[in-house]
């Protein structure tokens, strides 16, 4: 679960209000007749709205309960891959391996399960993975995966049993990149084997969500694996997979005070609010919270504690949709995002949940 982007768009965050220091006793007055009148108290903070009118950018559960992954090393010709399989294995499904980081984004709600095998040989590659030409590259995918297959089925495993298929590949597969993934397919291919963020993001596509981008690029959010990073999942694609449960992704539609929860504690209150942009209503602003805990004990600082505000779907798309990061907010700080016709204010936070102020132009 990264060093984050300075600006950064929607979902979850905590918040409560912050005390204020004691103020000094006055005096007491000699009497009654000279003393001064009191002074005039300030408003108290409204309290904050209980709607909960489910998102519509909610999708229902997807990629639940257990996958089962196949992880195949492949040497071509005389380029090896630089892993052996015990350490692919702990990176895999070890302590704090993607198995453990999976099953703790999701809540519990998808187990990734399986095996590490090979190395199997293949003939040596003729060309590299590149960005270029997709079509190309896929084309060329699907021939090593075929490749690889087959000598494992010479080797006497057998793949039938598996939801998805992981080659760790030579380096030089690769013109660049860490890795690649091809949902439609159900297999993803790793060329840096040595860092476990890779594994854990290109599963990630085949489970069905996008790159988690910024202003910096597209995988510019430091808070989120499809980003940089080993770290949980943002608010919208949690969302996306259904991953919180219908009351916790919560439409905002008035002008008010609401608080959201943080996407890595239980929490009663929302955990991701949704705010649909009046210029592009197909798009919708989403509210998170962070806070460091699990695999997101390392999370940068202006994650944590900061209202999380990214661009997303305003409905649940049937493919996977990139997350933009807009801004973070921390207390007393607000963001209008141009177009959306709505400004968003952090008010406070207590670490596991957040007091937003939410107001749309003209209300």
């Amino acid at each position: 679960m990264k060093r984050a982007a300075t600006v950064l768009l929607a979902l979850s965050l905590f918040a409560c209000q912050a005390s204020r220091p004691d103020a000094e006793e006055p005096a007491t007055p000699a009497s009654s007749d000279d003393a001064p009148a009191a002074p005039e108290l300030p408003d108290a903070e409204p309290e904050p709205v209980t709607s909960r009118e489910p998102s519509p950018a909610r999708c229902a559960e997807r990629s639940t309960g257990v996958v089962r992954v196949a992880v195949i090393l492949v040497n071509a010709g005389a380029a090896a891959a630089t892993c052996g399989v015990d350490d692919v294995r702990e990176r895999m499904f070890g302590p704090r391996g993607v198995g453990d980081f999976y099953r703790e984004t999701s809540d519990g709600m998808l187990s990734v399960e399986g095996d590490v095998f090979g190395p199997v040989q293949v003939p040596a590659l003729t060309a590299c993975v590149g960005k270029d030409n997709p079509a190309a590259t896929t084309e060329m995918l699907r021939q090593w995966y075929a490749q690889a297959d087959a000598a494992a089925g010479a080797n006497g495993i057998d793949l039938a049993s598996y939801d998805r298929r992981v080659y760790v590949m030579p380096p030089g597969a690769a013109c660049g990149g860490g890795g690649v993934a091809r949902p439609a397919l159900n297999r993803a291919w790793i060329f840096k084997c040595e860092q476990t963020a890779i594994y854990a993001h290109e599963l990630g596509h085949t489970l069905g969500v996008d790159h988690a981008s910024s202003a910096e690029g597209d995988y510019g959010d430091g808070s989120d694996v499809m980003g940089r990073g080993l770290f949980q999942l943002n608010g919208p694609h949690r969302a996306e997979l259904g991953w919180l449960p219908a009351d916790r992704v919560v439409r905002v539609s008035a002008s008010g005070t609401y608080r959201v929860g943080a996407l890595e504690a239980p929490s009663d209150e929302p955990q991701v609010l949704t705010l649909t942009r009046r210029d592009d209503r197909t798009k919708a602003i989403h509210l998170s919270l962070r806070k460091r805990v699990g695999f997101d004990v390392a999370l940068d600082e202006i994650f944590v504690g900061r209202l999380s505000v990214h661009e997303h779907v305003a409905t649940c798309a049937s493919a996977p949709t990139t997350t933009m990061l807009l801004t973070t907010l921390g207390d007393g700080q607000s963001h209008a995002p141009a177009g959306a016709g709505v400004t968003i204010t952090q008010v406070a936070h207590d670490g596991d949940t957040a007091t937003v102020e939410v107001r749309f132009d003209g209300e």
